[in-house]
């Protein structure tokens, strides 16, 4: 158990010196269904969930095996709007929108957590005090290899890794003064 706790945390260690520019943004895809059933993936970690009401208007709750992940509304008029407003049991919102309401809905969300390196960590406080040990690391593995544009670009983007950058260039540089 204890490994498994350091192995969390060096993940998320790992993570943070990539760490996105203020207000990074992580991708979502999901598949709203008839049924009311929702399957897909929200910041890299795979959920599926419900949607309950009326074509109108209602709720949804995304899950990680049975636990709730992120929660929030959804209006429909000429369009759907997705207004969440919980986000690993902690009040935040977030807004997308969809054609209709059985749909897929892909995208970046922008504005939840500063950095994906806060991601990661907020991911991993979430799963430990929810999930079984055995899950928890699988869960955070998931958030943290996030991979699209938006990641690319955080990760591009961080003064981080423009100043490590400019360390390899440097050094580089250093070591053709020796061999030549």
């Amino acid at each position: 158990m204890r490994y498994l706790i350091v192995a969390v945390f060096l993940v998320a260690a790992l993570v943070l010196p990539a760490a996105a520019h203020p207000k990074a943004g992580f991708p979502f895809s999901l598949t709203f269904f008839g049924d009311g059933t929702i399957t897909g993936t929200f910041g890299g970690v795979p959920v599926t969930g419900t949607h309950a009401g009326t074509s109108a208007s209602g709720t949804f709750v995304l899950m990680v095996d049975g636990q709730a992940f992120t929660s929030g509304t959804y209006s429909c008029n000429g369009g759907c709007t997705f207004t969440g407003t919980q986000v690993l049991g902690t009040s935040k919102s977030f807004t997308f929108t969809s054609t209709t309401l059985t749909s897929t809905k892909s995208g970046i969300l922008n504005g939840l957590y500063t950095t994906h390196g806060a991601w990661v960590s907020g991911v991993a406080r979430w799963a430990k005090a929810n999930l079984t040990s055995m899950r928890v690391g699988q869960v955070v593995r998931a958030a943290a290899s996030i991979q699209g544009k938006s990641a690319k670009n955080a990760s591009e983007n961080s003064d981080a890794t423009k100043a490590r950058g400019r360390d390899k260039d440097r050094d580089t540089d250093r070591g053709r003064g020796r061999n030549h």
